[in-house]
């Protein structure tokens, strides 16, 4: 066996255990923001404020938890899609393996939060 097969193992992709890592906590994020919202119209009905700006503003809190529950149901098949779309190995010299690695460099060098 030659250094060019040895230079054909495939490791794990870490850009894609990332994605799989994240899928659930931005899943959930859009519920629970929606719900709180849910819980200000909720209040807002319930007699909380009452004036024509009151009313507004309650309808603009519905309109916008809907519209984050639909977000939020629609990020799960976004997540999976993408992941899917990546090879479970890769390369060691592809930068997915390493992607913990470079992350990590770019939180210290301030490139990312």
């Amino acid at each position: 066996m030659g250094e060019e097969e040895a230079g054909d193992e495939l490791v794990d992709n870490e850009f894609r255990m990332a994605m799989e890592g994240a899928k659930p906590s931005a899943v959930s994020h859009g519920d629970d923001i929606a719900t709180l919202l849910k819980k200000m119209t909720s209040a807002m009905e319930a007699g909380a404020w009452q004036s024509t700006a009151a009313t507004t503003f309650g309808a603009e809190l519905d309109g916008r938890s809907q519209a984050l529950r639909t977000a939020g149901h629609s990020v799960g098949p976004a997540f999976q899609d993408r992941i899917g779309e990546e090879p479970e190995k890769v390369k060691p010299s592809d930068y997915r393996a390493h992607y913990f690695m470079v992350r990590h460099q770019m939180q210290r060098s301030g490139l990312t939060p």
